[in-house]
């Protein structure tokens, strides 16, 4: 069941990127980057198996905000693309100045929310703190990378689409494990769960290939 929610999520999740792309354009191109930032960091805080392994959520929406940047390089230039990645880097801190003021807070006699709530807000400081700042910096090399594609060949969507996001994912994932959890788990432990999250990063990067083309041409279509 796990498999077949996480396979339906990311086709519905990257035809979302596409549709927006047709319907708002850039500016709903930001949006989403800002809101599946947020969403992904709170997902992280959970951890299902997948296809036999053990991994935390967020893949899908981290994927989807690399979609969002290739596709916003494609239709609008890689300055927009760089600026949406500060958008998604404003957003996430955001939530978690949000959520500090949240936690501090006293819940009074008839909050039912307040433990659940700090569970999720306060995820690890540590945690948090890695996750938002390696996944700027490989939202930047992503969009960078991408654009070295780009400009030597206006071919192969699907060729700089897939590396620059597996390649720019996956070592934003071994970074984020280690900066958050060595010394809390071992050396073998964190290599371990990172090198199982990126071979579900790999699935979920190449399912998302025919929506960069599909959100590139809706999205072209939408500034005609």
């Amino acid at each position: 069941m796990n498999e077949l929610l996480y396979f339906v999520s990311a086709i519905l999740t990257f035809f979302a990127v596409a549709l927006i792309a047709r319907l708002f354009g850039k500016k709903g191109l930001y949006a989403w980057i800002a809101i599946a930032t947020i969403l992904a960091n709170v997902a992280l805080a959970k951890q299902v198996r997948l296809f036999g392994l053990d991994v935390t959520l967020g893949n899908v929406m981290f994927s989807s905000v690399y979609l969002a940047t290739d596709v916003m390089t494609e239709a609008y230039g890689t300055k927009e693309a760089r600026k949406s990645v500060f958008a998604g880097l404003a957003a996430a801190l955001a939530f978690v100045g949000t959520g500090i003021v949240i936690n501090a807070m006293h819940p009074n006699e008839l909050d039912f929310a307040s433990g659940a709530l700090n569970t999720i807000l306060s995820f690890s400081i540590r945690a948090t703190s890695a996750s938002i700042f390696f996944f700027f910096l490989s939202n930047m090399a992503d969009v960078w990378l991408f654009d070295r594609f780009r400009q030597h060949s206006t071919k192969n969507l699907w060729l700089r689409n897939n590396v620059s996001t597996i390649f720019c994912n996956c070592i934003e994932n071994f970074l984020f494990i280690f900066a958050a959890f060595y010394g809390i788990m071992s050396a073998k432990d964190c290599a371990a769960i990172a090198l199982t999250t990126c071979v579900v990063e790999t699935i979920t990067g190449l399912l998302d290939t025919p929506f960069v083309y599909l959100g590139r041409k809706w999205a072209l279509e939408e500034m005609e």
